[in-house]
């Protein structure tokens, strides 16, 4: 018997999806030649057909089917003068920050369906998926100098999944008074997806208004309608060092979830006799919460497989789980190729095939009590998911958690519970009537789950930082996967020495091909409450900021979550204190005057009273901790430029531009992002 007849009869979608995927890759590494590589892949279609090769046939076809649709899904180039222009668009999504906006916008006019990330600096006005923007603003390429500053590359990774063409930077008129610079209008006839954004919304709105605590409510927005804009930084960091974060993204477990509420509200129908009428109506309903949700792929994902199993047992057929799973990752990617690029994408299906395919082969089949069973099966699923998703994980998040089994235990017990508490509470609280005894007990199971993981990510070890290593090793950490589940189904030893060595070569070729980081290099991350400059010189990673001494250790811990491309410098280097004494040949800095190469920052406000500088300063760092005029701070140093911190209110920063207007001197709002 040979290994390919039993695994090709359980998933005949599975050459359809490689070859499409395959396809899709092919339009990404041969940009220039993709229609000629289509019209040969076809013709090769044609050539196995006339030859009756059913097999191969369908493999060129969805190749060729997955190079046309990437073309088609290509992000247009926009035109790219240089210089100031204004744009018309409508935003389709937006991320919000305390002080800041990330906008996506579809430009209309003449660059019709471009579309551009909008960096708004400020918090007013608020923008909203379908609302209609007029800015005036120097578009730049997505992959400039700026997209190479890690504290960004998060944002911009997925440009060729969001079709994103080009970038750009707006100041409202807020802070520059000129109208003209960014206006924002609500449209009167909003479309489908905007109205269901709008009722995300109200339902985040009313988990606030239940009665939970602040962080309960962060976390159940998340995991109920996939909005993680309120969770912080630390949460973030203590359920990502835990191994548990998949909890915070919409994926299986929710849907699981939620189906199985909907399967309550339907309970009346199957008493009644109805199984069938109650299967039918769940598939509606999984569906309109994908479309409430965002259609993020793992949820698309979930509810495809769920559609595909109620459907079988509407018909009386049996499906095969792994097929299903392919026929998900075909329609995904036949809609939006791109996704196929996008870490959601990957985690998701890599997490469930894994699943699929080793929880049913590694869990023993003898006799056990039932609760035994489940325990060995849960903790089959937690192993599998992280085998699955272990190598990409760590390719984009540079960590792996070692303590996810002990973390999933109380996670599995307690998810269902918080949601399932939520949403009656949520319901109640839509009725006018809030219950403070639910409202209660939700938040104690909440901080009750936060405490075991800040108790679980506060021990040493509790994760591996700092993994970096070439996309390409992926390549054989999966192949070894494959071999190993290929061994365990057929008991075949050829097949376990292949896995082995596989991994002996994963392994050692991450030992040597480890990446090294740049030497020298300083930019500005975006921060709420302060300027914050990330400082790389040779071996230490130094933060400067010009905030109270107070938020030194806030700071540094918030830096270091998000950060994760330099968290590798908490082993090799040092993250030393911030505002730190730094003297080297490219960067030095004391309270005095910051130097990064060519280019010099006077913060004002670190010191009590101002005084002149031998080297006059490209930028004065006017800070929230400065009181004085603007005349002193030009008289005194002697500017190029006025550089008003963010953090600085609005009626002060608007009493400094009126001063700095009448003394004829520039300013702008922050530094530059990158320094050095």
């Amino acid at each position: 018997m040979s290994y390919r007849s039993p695994l090709l009869a359980s998933m005949p979608l599975l050459p359809a999806v490689l070859s499409l995927a395959a396809g899709i890759l092919a339009a990404t590494l041969f940009t220039e030649h993709t229609l000629l590589l289509a019209a040969v892949i076809a013709a090769i279609c044609l050539c196995t057909v006339w030859m009756k090769r059913p097999l191969a046939a369908l493999s060129a076809a969805f190749a060729t089917i997955g190079l046309l649709t990437a073309i088609a899904h290509t992000p247009p180039s926009v035109r790219l003068t240089g210089i100031e222009t204004g744009y018309i668009g409508t935003a389709t999504a937006v991320d919000r920050y305390n002080f800041s906006q990330r906008v996506v916008v579809r430009l209309t006019g003449s660059e019709s369906g471009e579309e551009v990330l909008l960096y708004v600096h400020s918090s007013m006005p608020v923008v909203e998926p379908g609302d209609t923007i007029r800015f005036t603003t120097v578009l730049r390429p997505v992959n400039g100098p700026d997209s190479q500053i890690p504290d960004l590359r998060s944002a911009l990774r997925g440009a060729e999944v969001y079709r994103i063409s080009a970038i750009a930077d707006v100041t409202p008129a807020s802070i520059t008074g000129n109208s003209d610079d960014f206006t924002v209008s609500t449209p009167r006839f909003p479309s489908i997806s905007i109205r269901l954004y709008r009722m995300r919304i109200r339902f985040v709105d009313l988990i606030y208004k239940s009665g939970i605590s602040a962080p309960a409510a962060a976390f159940l927005a998340a995991v109920l309608v996939g909005d993680s804009s309120y969770l912080s930084d630390e949460t973030r960091a203590v359920f990502s060092r835990t191994g548990t974060a998949h909890m915070l993204a919409l994926s299986g477990m929710h849907v699981a979830v939620i189906a199985f509420l909907v399967s309550l509200i339907f309970f009346p129908l199957r008493v009644l006799g109805h199984r069938k009428w109650a299967m039918l109506l769940t598939i509606p309903m999984l569906w309109f919460y994908a479309a409430l949700t965002g259609m993020s792929p793992s949820v698309v994902r979930a509810v495809i497989m769920a559609s595909v199993v109620l459907t079988g047992r509407i018909v009386h057929r049996s499906s095969s789980p792994l097929n299903s799973l392919c026929l998900a990752a075909l329609l995904i990617l036949l809609f939006d190729p791109w996704q196929l690029f996008s870490a959601g994408f990957q985690l998701s299906f890599s997490a469930v095939a894994s699943i699929l395919m080793f929880s049913s082969v590694i869990l023993p089949d003898i006799r056990m009590w039932s609760f035994v069973r489940q325990a060995l099966g849960w903790l089959v699923v937690s192993v599998s998911a992280v085998i699955g998703t272990g190598a990409i994980s760590a390719w984009y998040f540079h960590q792996i958690p070692l303590l996810f089994i002990i973390a999933n235990i109380p996670a599995a017990f307690m998810l269902p519970i918080l949601m399932g508490g939520e949403l009656v509470n949520v319901m109640m609280t839509a009725a006018g009537w809030n219950s403070e005894v639910l409202a209660s007990l939700v938040s104690a199971l909440y901080g009750w789950l936060e405490n075991i993981g800040k108790a679980l990510a506060d021990i040493d070890g509790a994760s591996l930082t700092g993994i970096y290593f070439s996309p390409w090793l992926l390549v054989p950490y999966y192949l070894a996967l494959i071999m190993a589940w290929i061994a365990l189904k057929l008991k075949r030893m050829v097949y376990s020495i292949a896995s082995v060595m596989l991994f002996v070569f994963f392994g050692g070729a991450y030992a040597i091909t480890e990446s090294r980081p740049v030497r020298e290099e300083a930019y500005v991350v975006e921060y709420p409450y302060s300027t914050v400059i990330v400082a790389f010189d040779g071996e230490n990673c130094s933060l400067l900021t010009d905030a109270p001494a107070t938020q030194f250790d806030r700071i540094s811990n918030v830096m270091q979550q998000r950060l994760s491309d330099f968290s590798r410098h908490r082993r090799g280097g040092d993250i030393r204190a911030v505002n730190p004494v730094i003297e080297s040949n490219m960067i030095s800095a004391d309270s005095v005057l910051w130097r990064f190469g060519n280019l010099t920052v006077a913060p004002v406000g670190l010191r009590r009273n101002l005084h002149s500088l031998v080297i006059r300063p490209r930028y004065a760092l006017v800070s929230a901790r400065y009181f004085g005029s603007m005349r002193q701070v030009v008289d005194s140093l002697q500017p190029d430029t006025v550089a008003l911190a963010a953090s600085i209110t609005y009626e002060r920063r608007m009493k400094y531009a009126r001063e700095l207007d009448s003394i004829r001197r520039p300013y702008r709002i922050g530094l530059p992002v990158r320094l050095l």
